[in-house]
């Protein structure tokens, strides 16, 4: 038997086993809906627990407490009215809405005629690649029919899944971000379009609808299921920091760490920060990279919420996505392992086109928009490449105090000397923060070193403090062949 809502002598209760729906009594011309019958016991605490709980008994665990009043009438409404509960009024008092007195006498009780049938309908998702609109599989999606039940399903090898025997109204869908990796999101690109139309393979038909089903608020199913999300690619900036790019998004800082890097220890995700964010400045104590407006690709993604909501039912909704690729990266090193600022690099991609851009200040670029297939990278600037390579290889001789690698550098020719100078002075000269020649005098102590290499400082022109330079320019003067005086 169908549960009853019975108003007798303006007191609302619910019975379990309802028989007969009596319409109430009312002036001629005059047909309150259901919802207007039931409004004036909004204020009614007593008659809105026993409404919940009808709820409840209908729809199972469902969070009907949490409700407003307004909610549980419609659905209360709803369900009177395509028969799921019966409705028996014996007496109406005077109320609002334009409900008058009637008789008290209760009328005689007509045997229940015909049941109305429940109107019932059906609403389906594909999600297809928008590039090629194949079909996606094992996407998991979240579903919130019109008559408020809410459960997780996973498309098929055909991209689909459809509800049947649902309530009538708008659905709702979506994805949960819970532990999702970069691997398993996929892009949100636009609703509609054409359907896919690839088949399931041989022996591999579409899964049932509801086969799939998880409680609402449990975990989006086991790993390796595709989702849905908002695709940021966030640039970041000076006073930025994980957790707020997390807060940002209703993420916590490791589960933005674990989408980007698969990783939330916090020493691998300062090795990412610097290795794939472009990250070179660091908190006071030293221990953490920051971002910076200077973070060259200095990029993290971020996956923000995707939803649909409103989605009419009878209908197939094309949900079209794009796989999330990893950053191609540049990354360009000396023979000593020590990164190249800012070397302009080529790409040509295999489907022929071609991209140009230059380096960060650590060394790298990161693509993010590129075609299938192999990339063929080259360096075009030779000259430039090694300039940078024998400044950094400067640097870090000076740390090590490796006075090789001063004499390697006054061993090329001038011109390359004078460019490997600019280049230590632009990036690297952070020793004595004086300049490359300072630095020399700071490292070079031994007077018999110190000599050869002020030698070769001025056979290259370079100025020197012992006025070597002054006594080469005399040699040369000396060595020189005499005017003639014929």
């Amino acid at each position: 038997m169908r549960p009853m809502v019975l108003i007798e002598d303006g007191r609302l209760r619910v019975v379990r086993e309802g028989a007969f729906c009596l319409p109430p009594l009312l002036p001629a011309g005059q047909a309150p809906s259901v919802l207007d019958i039931l409004q004036p016991y909004q204020a009614d605490a007593e008659a809105m627990q026993a409404l919940r709980g009808l709820l409840r008994w209908l729809r199972g665990a469902l969070p009907v407490q949490l409700w407003g009043d307004h909610q549980v009438l419609e659905l209360v409404a709803r369900a009177v009215e395509s028969q799921e509960a019966l409705l028996r009024v014996v007496r109406i008092p005077r109320m609002t809405g334009g409900l008058v007195e009637a008789s008290r006498a209760e009328p005689s009780l007509p045997p229940e005629g015909p049941r109305r049938p429940q109107t019932r309908t059906w609403i389906e998702f594909q999600v297809v690649d928008d590039a090629s609109s194949r079909p996606l599989g094992g996407v998991r999606l979240t579903v919130r029919t019109g008559d408020e039940v809410e459960a997780c399903h996973t498309t098929a090898a055909v991209g689909k899944v459809r509800l049947e025997s649902i309530g009538p109204g708008a659905c709702d869908v979506w994805c949960d971000r819970k532990n999702l990796k970069l691997a398993e999101a996929l892009a949100f690109v636009k609703l509609g379009g054409s359907a896919g139309q690839a088949e399931a393979p041989a022996g591999e038909a579409e899964a049932p609808p509801g086969e799939a089903e998880a409680p609402p608020g449990q975990a989006a199913g086991p790993a390796g299921l595709k989702r849905i999300v908002q695709l940021d690619a966030h640039k970041v900036k000076k006073g930025q920091s994980l957790a707020s790019l997390a807060q940002s998004a209703g993420m916590t800082w490791q589960e933005l760490a674990r989408f980007n890097w698969d990783t939330d220890v916090p020493k691998e995700i300062n090795r990412r920060l610097y290795d794939e964010v472009g990250c070179t400045k660091k908190t006071a104590d030293g221990k953490n990279y920051v971002f910076d407006d200077s973070d060259c690709p200095g990029i993290v993604l971020i996956p923000r919420a995707w939803r649909a909501d409103g989605l009419a039912t009878g209908q197939t909704h094309v949900i079209r996505v794009s796989p999330i690729k990893p950053p191609f990266v540049v990354l360009l090193e000396s023979e000593q392992d020590l990164r190249i600022p800012e070397a302009d690099w080529e790409l040509e991609f295999a489907d022929g086109s071609q991209r140009k851009g230059q380096l960060g200040l650590n060394g790298m670029s990161a693509i993010l928009d590129y075609p299938d297939g192999p990339i063929l990278v080259s360096f075009p600037d030779a000259d430039d490449i090694l300039a940078k390579s024998l400044a950094a290889g400067l640097r870090k001789g000076f740390d090590d105090h490796e006075v090789s690698e001063v004499f390697r550098l006054l061993q090329h020719p001038p011109q390359t000397i004078q460019q490997a100078i600019k280049a230590y002075e632009k990036y690297f000269n952070d020793y004595t923060g004086k300049g490359l020649i300072e630095d020399i005098y700071q490292e070079v102590s031994d007077a018999e070193v110190l000599e050869g290499v002020e030698a070769l400082m001025a056979y290259n022109g370079l100025p020197t403090r012992s006025g070597v330079q002054a006594r080469a320019q005399e040699d040369d003067d000396e060595d020189a062949e005499p005017p003639r005086s014929d």
